[in-house]
């Protein structure tokens, strides 16, 4: 799984690519933790697939990451700015039902989820529902409280693997109806870099 995640790096931000890119879906997935430097047993694969929260496609710059990190940094200097028309990455790990559903509280009450165009939601891992039954796409939808937004849930870009890595700030286009992501812009002017 440690080699996807570098291929896909590898892929992204090493290789020069036709735009619009569009990122994969991974076959499998897994959030088991496997001490790294024993090793004796493999790590537990899941079927992957990616979930239409909310049909729809916009494109805009790609902005977010880790929803606690970026909770905790609310009202100071260090938080995202958010634009009207951004596709916000959010995600998430070793947390419950009850801390995501205030981290999304959190960031709807500062205005994020009406600036938003899209939202991309990462895989949260080790998720602990609490015995609800409720998933962190569930939590998300009703703190957008009827907002009708693209949303594609399941996205492999955060602490399971494998992970896409995506290049913050940078043009992407949500089609999650089809539960696809691309790439629209590259991450770096290739016409600037110097071949050895």
């Amino acid at each position: 799984m440690v080699n996807d995640t570098y291929h896909y790096f590898e892929q992204y931000f090493m290789q020069k690519n036709e735009m619009p890119y569009e990122v994969p879906t991974p076959a499998f997935w897994s959030d088991e933790p496997v001490n790294w430097l024993e090793k004796t047993t493999e790590k537990k694969l899941y079927k992957n697939e990616w979930v239409t929260g909310q049909s729809g496609i916009a494109e805009g710059r790609l902005i977010g990451g880790n929803v606690n990190a970026m909770y905790g940094f609310i009202g100071s200097p260090y938080f995202p700015m958010i634009k009207q028309g951004d596709i916000l990455m959010i995600e998430d790990c070793m947390k419950n039902a009850s801390i995501v559903e205030k981290n999304f509280a959190m960031i709807r009450v500062q205005g994020i989820f009406d600036k938003v165009a899209g939202i991309i939601l990462g895989k949260h891992e080790q998720y602990n529902d609490l015995g609800t039954g409720k998933q962190p796409l569930d939590l998300l939808v009703e703190q957008l409280d009827g907002l009708d937004i693209p949303i594609l849930a399941e996205f492999d870009t955060c602490h399971t693997h494998p992970m896409h890595p995506l290049a913050i700030g940078k043009k992407v286009k949500l089609d999650a109806g089809n539960k696809k992501v691309f790439c629209t812009e590259d991450w770096l002017d290739f016409s600037t870099c110097i071949e050895n």
